[in-house]
């Protein structure tokens, strides 16, 4: 395993925190508009 490698793993498992994050923020922004929105 290179140093590429390990790099190249690294930012991918950035990349898949940071979706995660954005995933869970757009959820409770949806659920605040349901819940407030009427």
């Amino acid at each position: 395993m290179t140093a590429f490698d390990r790099l190249l793993q690294e930012y991918q498992r950035r990349v898949d925190m940071a979706s995660a994050a954005e995933m869970i923020t757009l959820t409770n922004e949806m659920l605040n508009i349901i819940n407030y929105g009427r």
